[in-house]
């Protein structure tokens, strides 16, 4: 298994990608990552993907649930305001570490 660390960044991008692709794999993948370490960016894209599959009103509390976690995120605040089809996902996470010298090695 990989690192703590490692495998939340696994599951954030490949439910990123599938966010690209209208892949019905994304919520899977972004719910790991959710339960692996909560971010901000985690529960925006997880909002979009709750939305492609239907789960509106999930969906705004992922929305909400990513400003909560980080105060003035753009992308989650015109998620959570529109109106229409929310479309603002975070390709990368948000760099919450002071330097790189954290990030593991293998």
């Amino acid at each position: 298994t990989l690192p703590i660390q490692e495998a939340r960044k696994q599951a954030f991008f490949a439910g990123t990608l599938e966010l690209f692709l209208d892949g019905e794999e994304a919520v899977n993948f972004l719910e790991r990552a959710e339960r692996i370490r909560p971010t901000a960016e985690g529960a925006n894209n997880l909002g979009l993907a709750k939305y492609r599959v239907g789960e509106s009103t999930r969906a705004k509390n992922q929305f909400q649930l990513a400003v909560s976690r980080w105060e003035g995120y753009l992308d989650a605040l015109i998620n959570s305001e529109t109106s229409e089809s929310p479309g603002q996902f975070t390709t990368h996470q948000i760099r919450m570490q002071s330097s790189l010298s954290e990030y593991s090695v293998f």
